[in-house]
C-alpha cells in the first residue's frame, strides 16, 4: 500500500473506539514466523498468506463470520447474565425492604390506629395522627408496589444518579 502498510491499517483500526468489535483479516505475502507473529500482534484476528486462492478466502471469512456470530452471542450472553444479576439484587433488595420496613410499619399503624380511636385527644392531635397514618400508608404502598414489580427499570433521578422506577406502570411486563 503506498502510504501505510497494513500492519498500520491494522494498528489504527483497534485505536478507533468501534476497532475492538472489527474484524480483520490480513491478506500479506509476507509468511516468515515473526512476520505473521507481527500480523497478529497489530491486532489482526486472522490472516491469508499470499498467493491464496478463492476458496481459501472464502473459507478464512466463513471463520470470519462464525466467530462474529459467536462473539455477538457472547455479548448477548453477558448482557443477559448481567441484566439476570441487577434483577437478581432487586429481588433481594426487595425482600430485605419489606421484612425490615414491614415490621416496624404495621406497628406504626397499628398504634395510630388505636390513638385514633381514643377520645381524650385534641383536634390538632387527631389532624397530626391522621397525617402520621396518612404518610405511613404511603409508605406500605411504596413496599407493595416494588414487591409486585415484575420488569423493573431504572430512570434519571437527577444529577446523573439514576433509581428503580416504581410508577404503577411498571408492574406489569412490558
Amino acid at each position: 500500500m503506498p502510504v501505510l502498510d497494513g500492519l498500520d491499517v491494522c494498528r489504527r483500526i483497534r485505536a478507533h473506539p468501534a476497532g475492538r468489535e472489527t474484524f480483520v483479516l490480513v491478506v500479506t505475502g509476507r509468511d516468515a514466523r515473526e512476520d505473521l507473529a507481527e500480523v497478529l500482534d497489530a491486532g489482526a484476528d486472522d490472516y491469508v498468506s499470499k498467493p491464496s486462492t478463492p476458496e481459501q478466502l472464502r473459507t478464512r471469512l466463513e471463520i470470519a463470520a462464525r466467530r462474529i456470530a459467536q462473539e455477538e452471542a457472547r455479548r448477548t450472553a453477558e448482557a443477559e447474565l448481567a441484566r439476570a444479576r441487577w434483577l437478581a439484587g432487586i429481588g433481594e433488595t426487595t425482600i430485605a425492604l419489606e421484612h425490615e420496613i414491614n415490621n416496624p410499619l404495621s406497628a406504626l399503624l397499628g398504634h395510630a390506629e388505636l390513638l385514633l380511636i381514643d377520645g381524650e385527644l385534641s383536634v390538632g392531635q387527631r389532624d397530626e395522627l391522621q397525617i402520621v397514618r396518612q404518610q405511613a400508608s404511603r409508605i406500605a404502598d411504596v413496599v407493595r408496589r416494588l414487591a409486585k414489580l415484575k420488569n423493573p427499570r431504572s430512570v434519571e433521578y437527577g444529577s446523573g444518579a439514576r433509581m428503580i422506577d416504581l410508577s404503577r406502570s411498571t408492574t406489569h411486563n412490558e
